[in-house]
């Protein structure tokens, strides 16, 4: 089996599941938050699962749209995990709890830089992963980072 195939399939076991969580009458709630836009939310949860929308390197202020550390791919990334565990705990989770990431670098050339980041969040047991290289990211963002965890 090729990893297209095993991630693909990963991510519709991950979509059923959060379908079947709905269906089964669990209550969906959306948790507030800073993000890049407002046409969706931080995170969802449906009883016991937490969905993380992508999270950049936002200031967390939310006074104005503006990337903490630009251009820096170790500054970016921290924020952005700093980000991505405010919205875990909001959703009543926590990084330990993570059981997949998905990564989005702007260049593959910035991997190594972002592992030695993310590794000081995720210490012991780190969740599965998927880290890939896109064309752009939101407002110039260097990184973005989206998770699903369960609820604790």
């Amino acid at each position: 089996m090729s990893k297209e195939t095993l991630t693909l399939g990963l991510a519709a076991g991950a979509f059923a599941l959060a379908l079947y969580s709905v269906m089964k009458g669990k209550k969906k709630s959306c948790v507030s938050g800073v993000s890049a836009n407002t046409i969706y939310s931080p995170a969802v949860c449906t009883g016991s699962e937490v969905y993380c929308s992508g999270q950049i390197a936002l200031d967390p202020s939310g006074a104005t749209k503006t990337i903490i550390g630009k251009g820096d791919i170790s500054k970016e990334s921290a924020q952005a995990l700093q980000n991505l565990k405010t919205v875990l705990e909001r959703s009543g989770s926590c990084l330990q709890s993570v059981l997949r990431c998905r990564v989005y670098l702007t260049t593959m050339d910035h991997y190594a830089s972002f592992n030695a980041v993310y590794k000081t969040f995720f210490k012991t047991n780190p969740p599965a992963r998927v880290c890939v290289a896109v064309k752009e990211l939101p407002l110039g963002a260097l990184v973005e980072i989206e998770c699903t965890a369960l609820s604790n």
